[in-house]
This record gives structure tokens, C-alpha cells and sequence, in this order.
């Protein structure tokens, strides 16, 4: 059976270790929830980070505006409408620590702080 974009992004959490905002770099994920503040919905990848503001490409679908990949920012007065969407429901950043075989199961996910609480 096809895995669902939600699935795949929870999943990818399961393998990352926990990075704050500030302590991200290229190549670390980026996570978003939907209703439930906990559950992974969706995830970006960082491409450019800095002491203020973290850059991150992702695959936003038509209803959060854009219906295509694009670049969007966590932090800061600008950007696209797309990227405070997501700045809304952004949940944390993670860091790849391990793979996963395809006969494993997928780990647990684990929660992230309340929304709106400082992480670093």
C-alpha cells in the first residue's frame, strides 16, 4: 500500500534527535503538526540556517497556498504567506541519527514542547 505524507513524516521524526531552532544546520528536518500539537503532519528539509532565522524546503500542498515544493523561513518579520502558515504550526527540528531496515518497524513518536514555547 502507498504511504501517506503524514505517515512518512512521523515516521521520519522516530529518527531524529531533537536540535534547537538555533542549533539547526543544512540538512536537518524541519517538523509540522495539523490539529493534534504533537503529531507530525508534515516536514522540510533546512537548507540555510543562522542565529535568527532558519530557511527550509518543503512540499506544500494546495491547501496551505502553494501546491508545489518551495523555500520558506521560521523566524523573522518577512516572508511568503505560505511560510507564516507554517510558521503556526511549526513544531521543532530534528537531526537524522539512524536509519531505518525495511524490515523494522518505525519508533514510537515522541511529543514535542507546547506550542509556543522557546526552544532554545
Amino acid at each position: 500500500r502507498p504511504r501517506l505524507g503524514a505517515e512518512q513524516a512521523y515516521q521520519q521524526r522516530g529518527h531524529t534527535e531533537d536540535v534547537s531552532v538555533s542549533e539547526a544546520q543544512p540538512g536537518d528536518l524541519v517538523f509540522f503538526g495539523g490539529r493534534d500539537p504533537e503529531k507530525v503532519t508534515h516536514v522540510g528539509l533546512v537548507c540555510t540556517a543562522g542565529p535568527s532565522r532558519l530557511a527550509y524546503v518543503h512540499s506544500s500542498g494546495r491547501q496551505m497556498g502553494r501546491d508545489r515544493i518551495g523555500r520558506d523561513e521560521l523566524g523573522g518579520e518577512t516572508g511568503s504567506e505560505v511560510g507564516q502558515r507554517y510558521q503556526e504550526i511549526f513544531l521543532g527540528c530534528g537531526r537524522v541519527t539512524r536509519g531505518l531496515r525495511a524490515s523494522e518497524s518505525p519508533p514510537p513518536q515522541r511529543g514535542f514542547p507546547p506550542r509556543g514555547a522557546v526552544q532554545d
